[in-house]
């Protein structure tokens, strides 16, 4: 690795941070811009549910789906068209409203927190999504938010985020392991959730043409001269067996 020269550096590096938009994804690429648009519309918000086991990619489409959008300053306030947060190490309705903050570059919440009480934190979150014109909020991670907690507190933090959804007017995605899919459960969620997709790892016994489509991605991509045949059989087969269908480890 140390022999390497800075070109190749380079092109290692584009590699390892290349990105291969294969149907599932943009199909939820596509619901992202349909719960933007329905909002522009003044339609009644709209909410997503995205799970998936580790390692699928849901982190990845996420970061990428933000990248396509600039910030900007308007009237003293950054713009955030995609707000992405995710579940804080030490979860909690509190703590999450105070994350979803500092991603809007409200620095002085970790502060506020210790002088402000849980009501005015969620005013306080409203009128900043309101004023950075957000379209989109994407929370990751978010069974750590409900794992291990009561059904009463489970919908606490549903009528929460329903306040949140009503008062703005913008969509939420919610991102997580399956298990994230309990706030289904909570009545004023499950309609709330129009769009559900699940990201399963790839399995050969439902063909494994994606699989190879993905590699011949992965192909393109890699610096060489001539373009590795990733799809030959064997090599396919072995690939699958070494990842087990999950995209990280591939």
């Amino acid at each position: 690795m140390n022999n390497l020269s800075p070109k190749q550096r380079e092109q290692l590096q584009e590699f390892n941070s290349c990105f291969i938009e294969y149907p599932a994804v943009g199909k939820i690429f596509e619901d992202f811009d349909r719960l933007r648009l329905n909002k522009s519309l003044g339609g009644e918000p709209q909410c997503m549910l995205i799970t998936g086991d580790t390692g699928v990619g849901k982190t990845a489409l996420v970061n990428r789906y933000q990248a396509k959008f600039n910030h900007n300053i308007s009237n003293g306030f950054v713009q955030v068209p995609i707000l992405v947060s995710r579940i804080p190490p030490k979860p909690s309705l509190e703590s999450t409203i105070v994350e979803l903050l500092k991603s809007l570059g409200q620095f002085g919440s970790k502060d506020r927190k210790l002088r402000n009480n849980d009501q005015n934190l969620t005013t306080s979150l409203v009128e900043t999504l309101k004023n950075s014109n957000v379209e989109l909020i994407i929370i990751c991670e978010f069974q750590e938010l409900i794992e291990f907690k009561s059904g009463k507190t489970r919908s606490q933090i549903a009528n929460r985020l329903k306040y949140i959804n009503e008062d703005t007017g913008i969509p939420i995605v919610l991102v997580g392991m399956p298990w994230a899919s309990k706030i289904a459960e909570e009545p004023q969620w499950n309609s709330r959730l129009m769009i559900k997709r699940h990201l399963p790892y790839f399995k050969l016994s439902t063909g494994i043409q994606e699989f190879v489509r993905l590699l011949k991605g992965f192909a393109v991509r890699m610096p060489f001269d001539e373009v590795p045949k990733l799809e030959a059989e064997n090599i396919a087969i072995a690939l699958f067996s070494v990842s087990r269908g999950c995209f990280r480890i591939l």
